[in-house]
């Protein structure tokens, strides 16, 4: 299975896909974050200044804007790439070769660390999924109570919500009841 970090990140607005009122921002659970740093093998100490929060939670937003739009199909402007690109360019990365063991590895050194070098790799992972898999495959969930971001790894490219046995099975059952509720009157 595909996963991306970006993903992981814009996901974490979460929403009850039975009842689209209960919401809960994972953003501001220490838990999760905690889970999210071992996940992606990344480091970072809490609690999360205030600055690198809202800029964590205006990227999630940025992006998940970005794809909602690619997902509808509509035209993206240059400008909505910029709060993307500035944190990309707010990095520097050095990179060189290490040899241990007989084997060759690549090392990396960045130029910040800590949050501001977490809300990087969110944003390099986001760059990424979209110039290394383009966006054919990048989707919002057809569950409007839901609208997770996934990659649709199916071979037609048809896949329509974040998890069939969950939102699939939701909406075909609202479908269904619809049906027979028409048919009825």
């Amino acid at each position: 299975m595909m996963e991306f970090l970006c993903i992981d990140i814009m996901n974490s607005d979460r929403v009850d896909w039975q009842n689209a009122e209960n919401l809960r921002d994972m953003l501001d659970d220490q838990e999760w974050f905690d889970e999210l740093l071992e996940k992606w093998q990344l480091e970072a100490s809490f609690p999360i200044d205030t600055v690198s929060h809202h800029k964590l939670k205006s990227l999630r937003k940025q992006m998940y804007a970005i794809v909602s739009k690619l997902s509808n199909g509509d035209e993206l402007q240059r400008n909505e790439l910029h709060e993307v690109n500035t944190i990309l360019e707010d990095m520097s990365m050095h990179v060189r070769m290490v040899y241990t063991n007989n084997e060759f590895t690549l090392a990396h050194s960045y130029s910040g660390n800590g949050w501001i070098l977490f809300i990087w790799h969110v944003a390099k992972s986001f760059a990424d999924m979209l110039c290394n898999y383009g966006t054919a495959r990048i989707k919002v969930c057809d569950n409007q109570n839901c609208g997770w971001v996934f990659f649709d790894q199916s071979k037609n490219k048809s896949r329509r919500w974040c998890d069939d046995k969950v939102c699939g099975n939701i909406m075909k059952v609202r479908r269904f009841r619809s049906r027979k509720k028409i048919e009825e009157n």
